[in-house]
């Protein structure tokens, strides 16, 4: 009979592939198109489609099937399950292996265990379940799955043995494994807290040589970790397996591959190209979840519900499920499960080593999730509930911080001094990032509600500084926490617009941090990381406040560079440190144009982008901070832009246009490298707008100087409305408002050089609605009078009758006697004053030129639309006594 053995990379190919089926359990995979995150569209998925079975446990279209049969255990599985090879077409021998029975099957695979004769050993193997008539696209992920789990030799990894062809039917031999799976060993109860860490470090140790292989496994379950006989964890099913490398060409894009209870968000989402080594950290944490508490974190009654889940529901807390689960252990699992990549364990290494802190006693690293993070993520996922009761909510977030900190000092005796305080300081740190960074404390209408907020904050962290400064156990200890208290109450007076109150603050934090250094080679990199973070503040106070802070800003933003410097170089395999380190150029360079010293200023700015391509080319770099370099480089390009547009030459505005072409490329990477919206941030919609507003205004001066040579601006305005159309969330903030209306202005600029009256009215009236609808922001108060002088002096040139100019005059004289009567009763405010007479001014100098202009065309506009006539007179006259006012 021949056999022949094939070497594993021969049929390998390049394509993932998108089903393969559990050694251990007639458990196969989900192949779907993964329903969007868009609301309106996943209430369609609350019905299955026809002829789909809303039972987990009924395979979906052949590929799906329950992770729970109602068969327990290997042996068990083998008698029930065990077919008449004759009736197969398989004879007992196959090749150099005689085959006992059937194991499992699944959809596309069949696994038998046999007898290899030759070695006398016993042996699983699995085969094509089409066998002689299986297709090449079939063979090639059979030979997927064998070429990856062949690559890796580890205890907690089932071994193959052999792979090859018998008379046409394509398999490989592996390790037999008798025992259980850790689906099986759940299925009744819970297992013990200590034996299920114990099972899940040795699944850690597997994963991670894989990923050191570069390998993902996208499939880790309880059904894919078997148990021999000694109690060790064994990961077995490579079938989904893929290069970390490698990119999406088996499956479809768009398609969902795993099983939906264990896999993350990124994967159900379809987007299989975000999916890296922190998928599996959190699939091993959904197992873990399910060995603590007896089900996996998300199990709807239908496949889609689940993904449904996995995309929008937090897991519930697995204490509350079993609350015999140590907290510590509670904390590891869920930190696996966080919807954010970013904030799960970066490793499996780091996961395992974890683990083994919480088996040998010893503190875990990771923090609990608090319920100030708790009660923000329910803000952000029902944002208009909180939004109507943001007061209400702050209120709630005060309260919390006070009890758990009372309860960090007072209530656990268990915790000594130094650990009271370090986690009272995280509480208050939440709170903090909370009142400063949630949207709903960002708008005019709880403006109010964040400074009582911001007022709290600082009231925590002076009690805390108290309470740090009642234990002096450990001096250079105690200067380093107070360092760092005082830079937490410079950021909230800072963020309540005290800027003198902010730099003595920040000084006196970075002043403490530089003696520490002078003192003692001690903990030296951290406190040049806190130094070079404490001075940074004090570089952007500098440079916004007058011409005469920056050369101070320029001393202290080199300072900066040098600390991050001399950071990087000690480390220049950490990319973080290296992206900080660009950043602190860019400062430098920023404040050097600043100061109109352009020169070197662009120098910085180059090195800056160099150390940024850099790291974007390194083989190690991850999604995460690929999103985080591009989106600095994009702010890199722009501020070379700006520099370039200061430079004020034709040469140099073809300069900025490269740059922000280069600036806008970089923000358009980030997205094709997220594969979807969710990764690109507001601000980075709003970074987008500002560029583009800037090349708008480079294409309309280019086109007012030589229409032939005028860059086609329609490409721009048609990217810009998808930018602010992301926007909606935040359109409170003043910055999203001024930046929009900026780009409605340089669209109204490229539209009043045509002819073409209905875009102008269209621009206007999209103009005015923003205005109106912004009015309580001091920015749109100060834009409304101009905007509506503009729209006048546009509708002037383009209407043929004089009555919708007449219309839009007197809705601005409304605007501007409003404004100036608001002046009027502020006070003696100087900078309401300088206001105050910028717009009396503003207004009295414009009414001199439209009543010249009305007198002049006084009897022309009589004999058009004689009925305006004496309204025009009037208004004329009213005109001219403002101006005898303004003379006086």
């Amino acid at each position: 009979m021949p056999n022949s053995s094939k070497p594993i990379k021969a049929q390998k190919s390049s394509r993932f592939w998108s089903a393969a089926q559990a050694e251990s359990e007639n458990i196969d995979t989900l192949q779907e198109t993964a329903p969007s995150s868009d609301p309106e569209h996943l209430e369609t998925l609350h019905e299955p489609p026809a002829g789909v079975d809303t039972d987990n446990s009924q395979t979906l279209q052949g590929d799906y099937s329950t992770d729970y049969p109602p068969e327990s255990g290997a042996q068990t599985r083998g008698k029930n399950r065990q077919a008449d090879l004759a009736d197969t077409g398989m004879a007992n021998r196959f090749g150099d292996y005689e085959l006992l029975g059937e194991i499992a099957r699944g959809g596309m695979g069949v696994v038998y265990k046999a007898r290899q004769i030759a070695l006398n050993r016993v042996v699983a193997i699995k085969m094509i379940l089409s066998g002689q008539f299986a297709n090449d696209d079939e063979m090639d992920r059979f030979y997927a799955e064998a070429e990856a789990a062949a690559s890796l030799n580890h205890p907690n990894i089932v071994t193959i043995y052999e792979v090859g062809e018998v008379d046409g039917r394509h398999f490989f031999s592996m390790e037999y494994v008798p025992g259980d799976s850790l689906a099986d060993l759940v299925r009744e109860r819970p297992l013990a807290p200590r034996r299920a860490a114990n099972y899940i470090s040795g699944v850690c140790e597997a994963v991670h040589l894989a990923h050191d292989n570069g390998i993902l496994h996208r499939d880790i379950k309880p059904a894919n970790v078997l148990v021999n006989k000694k109690d060790i964890p064994l990961v077995t099913d490579f079938g989904l397996a893929k290069q970390v490398h490698e990119k999406s060409g088996m499956t479809m894009e768009g398609s969902v591959l795993g099983t939906p209870s264990y896999m993350p968000p990124e994967q159900a989402r379809g987007n299989l190209d975000e999916v890296d080594a922190r998928s599996d950290i959190y699939a091993i944490g959904a197992t873990l979840y399910q060995l603590l508490t007896g089900n996996p974190p998300f199990a709807a009654a239908s496949v889609y519900e689940t993904i449904r889940q996995v995309l929008n529901k937090e897991p519930a807390d697995p204490q509350e499920r079993n609350p015999d689960i140590p907290q510590d252990l509670a904390t590891i699992c869920m930190k696996c499960l966080q919807k954010s990549p970013d904030k799960r364990y970066q490793s499996a290494l780091e996961l395992q080593e974890e683990l083994q802190r919480f088996l040998q006693g010893m503190p875990i690293l990771a923090r609990p999730i608090g319920n100030v993070e708790r009660l923000t993520r329910w803000c952000l996922r029902n944002r208009l509930i909180a939004s109507s009761s943001a007061t209400a909510i702050v209120g709630v977030l005060a309260m919390l911080v006070t009890m758990t900190i009372a309860y960090f000092v007072t209530n656990d005796a268990l915790l000594d001094a130094r650990k009271s305080f370090e986690r009272s300081k995280q509480t208050v740190d939440d709170f903090f990032v909370v009142v400063t960074q949630n949207e709903l404390l960002q708008t005019p209408n709880t403006r109010e509600v964040r400074e009582v907020m911001l007022d709290k904050a600082l009231q925590y962290y002076e009690s805390l500084r108290k309470q740090r400064a009642g234990n002096l156990s450990d001096e250079r200890t105690f200067l380093a926490d107070s360092a760092d208290l005082e830079f937490k109450i410079g950021q909230i007076a800072e963020a309540q617009d005290n800027t003198s109150s902010a730099i003595v603050h920040y000084d006196k934090a970075a002043t403490t941090v530089q003696t520490l250094l002078q003192q003692s080679t001690e903990g030296r990199e951290q406190l040049r990381i806190n130094l070079s973070s404490y001075l940074t503040p004090l570089v952007r106070i500098h440079t916004q406040a007058n011409t005469d802070g920056f050369k101070q800003a320029s001393v202290l933003s080199k300072q900066v560079r040098n600390h991050r410097q001399a950071i990087y170089q000690d480390n220049p395999d950490n990319l973080e440190y290296g992206r900080l380190f660009a950043n602190a150029c860019m400062n430098v360079g920023t404040v050097l144009v600043e100061r109109e010293v352009y020169s070197l200023g662009e120098q910085s700015l180059q090195q800056a982008q160099a150390i940024r391509q850099q790291i974007l080319a390194s083989p190690t770099v991850d999604k995460a901070t690929t999103l985080t370099v591009q989106r600095d480089l994009s702010k890199g390009y722009y501020q070379l832009a700006e520099l370039k547009r200061r430079e004020n030459s034709e040469d140099s505005f073809g300069q900025a246009e490269q740059y922000l072409n280069l600036a806008l490329a970089s923000l358009q990477t980030m997205q094709h490298a997220s594969g979807n919206w969710d990764d690109i941030t507001e601000d980075d919609h709003l970074q987008a707008i500002r560029l583009l507003n800037m090349r708008l205004s480079l294409s309309t001066y280019a086109a007012m100087r030589d229409l032939e040579t005028g860059l086609d601006p329609i490409e721009d305005l048609k990217h810009g409305a998808q930018h602010i159309a992301q926007l909606s969330n935040i359109m409170d903030r003043p910055a999203v408002t001024s930046s929009i209306l900026q780009f409605q202005q340089a669209r109204l600029e490229i539209v009043s050089l045509g002819e073409n009256r209905d875009q102008l009215h269209s621009v206007l009236s999209d103009i005015s609605l923003l205005l109106d609808a912004h009015r309580q922001q001091t920015v749109v108060a100060k834009l409304h009078p101009s905007f509506r002088w503009t729209s006048l002096n546009l509708l002037s040139q383009h209407e043929e009758s004089y009555s919708q100019f007449v219309s839009s005059l007197e809705a601005t004289m409304d605007d501007l006697v409003e404004q100036c009567k608001g002046y009027d009763h502020a006070g003696d405010d100087p900078l309401v004053s300088e206001d105050w007479t910028t717009a009396w001014g503003f207004m009295c100098l414009t009414a001199g030129e439209v009543a010249q202009h009305m007198l002049i065309d006084m009897d022309r506009i009589a004999q058009e639309d004689s009925a305006s006539k004496p309204e025009l007179l009037e208004i004329v006259s009213w005109l001219q006594r403002i101006q005898v006012v303004h003379h006086r």
